[in-house]
Formats: structure tokens, sequence, C-alpha cells
């Protein structure tokens, strides 16, 4: 709890109101991610993190296939491997803002096809 006091020549000339500490305010929502491209091994896609209230100052991904976080993918963009053909690829997009507890949501999963 911080409370102020103003003191001038031993005297109080004015007192603040005692507060209790500053919590972070909630996101309202958070955007629907899809994922956009070809869904083909070898083929780049990239995610719409659709829309959020309030926007984010940023925005964080983590992408996964067949619910496996898949290492150092953490850019808005991916690209699928041969390995990946068949399995489901998923992101999950995390929004931050100054002053508000961060939010996360996961895309619907498209399955990954074979390079042409």
């Amino acid at each position: 709890m911080l409370e102020v006091e103003f003191v001038h020549n031993g005297l109080a000339t004015k007192a603040s109101p005692a507060y209790g500490p500053v919590g972070l305010q909630e996101m309202e929502s958070a955007g629907t991610p899809t994922i956009v491209g070809t869904m083909q091994a070898e083929a780049q896609v990239s995610v719409d993190p659709g829309g959020w209230s309030p926007t984010p100052d940023v925005y964080t991904y983590k992408w996964k296939v067949d619910g496996t976080v898949v290492l150092n993918a953490t850019s808005v963009n991916y690209t699928p491997k041969a390995a990946d053909v068949g399995k489901a690829l998923t992101v999950e997009v995390s929004g931050a803002k100054s002053g508000y507890s961060p939010l996360i949501a996961t895309s619907a999963p498209r399955v990954i096809g074979e390079a042409p």
C-alpha cells in the first residue's frame, strides 16, 4: 500500500488516499488465428492472428504438428516438412499489451498435404 504525505515546515499540507497494488487489466477478446496458404510440405504458410481487443503491442507464435511443439518455430510463418505430411498443423498465438494480462488463442487444425 502506498500513502504519500507532503510536509512543509513540519506541517502536513496534503495527504493522498491510500492505494493498494495496481493490477493488470484483462484483454476483452482474443482473435481467432487462421492458417493461410497452401497446405503442403515445403510450402510456406503464415498465420493471421484475427481481431483482438484491445490490439496487442506484440504477438508471439508457437507452431505445432499433431499437438507437438515445433522447435524454433516462433515466427508468423512456418514451412511444413515432408515428415509432416498427413499430420495436423496448428499455431498458438499469444497477444500481449502493456498494462494487460496476455491472452492465448489457437488456430483450427489444418492437415498438411504432399508437395506436388
